[in-house]
């Protein structure tokens, strides 16, 4: 089975972003200068990039090549981001919507027990898509961000009125907009080239109009012109969105 092109093409530098080039200019010289805020909430459209800026956030936070505009993804730092308890790694993603809080809990205990990482000396707790947690389970979750000197929690919602009051208040708010039309025809075109899928800049101009110039939609709808060996939009275009990956 063909990899999924939405995580091969997901980016691991702050310069593989085809959109949001506001906020992700300004988050490397956020860690840099160690002002990363106690909690962060980025907000926008399912599939604009939150998670995957989230993501590059932490993986940063954790790399010991401070020189180093991204992460090397060859030091401890790196190599150890996703374990729970480690001397390095700083990262530690949990989703919303299969969530379990004793997960979270744990690694905030860890962060209260070792050492955060170095150079930057921050754990990153990341809790995509925080509007399925009930409010109960959001309190707790603001109760873990109190707790904790050395988190920076990032928090990704695409329906920030379900996000608890008490996070937004305690959270700096980036609102990531959606792409604009030449940035998903643009992400679109790169992607079809790099797959050999012979798609023509009206094909692709037709996709972002179909998926309204969101960028995953838009690669998903390629995979499946990819798996059908199509060159023109998809009739059924409606298949791409019921692609489980």
């Amino acid at each position: 089975m063909d990899q999924d092109l939405t995580y091969k093409y997901r980016p691991l530098r702050f310069e593989d972003f085809w959109c949001q080039r506001g906020i992700v200019t300004m988050m490397p010289r956020i860690i840099e200068s160690r002002s990363l805020p106690r909690s962060t909430i980025l907000t926008g459209i399912w599939g604009c990039g939150k998670t995957s800026l989230a993501e590059l956030v932490g993986q940063k936070a954790s790399c010991l090549k401070v020189t180093e505009r991204n992460p090397c993804y060859e030091c401890l730092g790196c190599q150890f981001v996703d374990t729970r308890i480690a001397t390095y790694g700083g990262r530690f993603k949990v989703y919303g919507g299969n969530f379990k809080f004793d997960e979270l809990q744990r690694f905030c205990n860890n962060c209260q027990v070792y050492p955060a990482p170095d150079p930057y000396h921050i754990w990153v707790p990341i809790v995509d898509e925080v509007q399925f947690l009930d409010i109960n389970i959001q309190q707790r979750v603001v109760n873990l961000l109190d707790s904790i000197d050395t988190a920076r929690f990032i928090f990704c919602t695409s329906d920030l009125n379900k996000v608890e009051e008490a996070i937004r208040k305690r959270s700096q708010i980036f609102e990531m907009p959606t792409p604009t039309e030449e940035e998903a025809v643009v992400a679109t075109l790169a992607i079809a080239k790099a797959e050999g899928i012979p798609v023509t800049r009206a094909v692709a101009e037709q996709i972002a109009a179909a998926k309204t110039n969101n960028p995953r939609d838009c690669t998903n709808l390629l995979q499946l012109m990819k798996g059908t060996g199509q060159t023109s939009l998809p009739q059924d275009d409606d298949r791409a969105d019921r692609l489980v990956f």
